[in-house]
């Protein structure tokens, strides 16, 4: 890790430099990217689907998926699901769709 990136420093964490003390912190205003990335260190790699017991070695992968829409800084507000079973949570129709936000 180079000084001072991403709140390391000499590859060690700089509690004080880490979430909302991080001068790229954007709150609310987060990417859904980040967000995921968010998610994944809190919650840790996602290997067994909530809906259909599917697991991670099994066809499919295994998505944290966002309960309300709303996408927030929430750990209860995600669920591990196989991607067939996200894609019927989500609505998916086979075609791409537009985001709303």
């Amino acid at each position: 890790s180079k000084k001072g990136s991403k709140g390391y420093w000499f590859g060690k964490i700089r509690e004080e430099m880490t979430g909302k003390n991080n001068p790229k912190w954007k709150g609310d205003k987060v990417t859904y990217g980040a967000l995921h990335q968010w998610v994944k260190r809190m919650l840790g790699s996602p290997n067994t689907c909530e809906q259909c017991g599917f697991e991670s070695g099994s066809n499919y992968k295994i998505h944290w998926a966002n309960i309300n829409g709303k996408y927030q800084r929430v750990t209860s507000d995600w669920i591990r699901l196989c991607v067939p079973c996200h894609r019927k949570f989500d609505g998916w129709t086979g075609r791409k769709q537009k985001c709303l936000k």
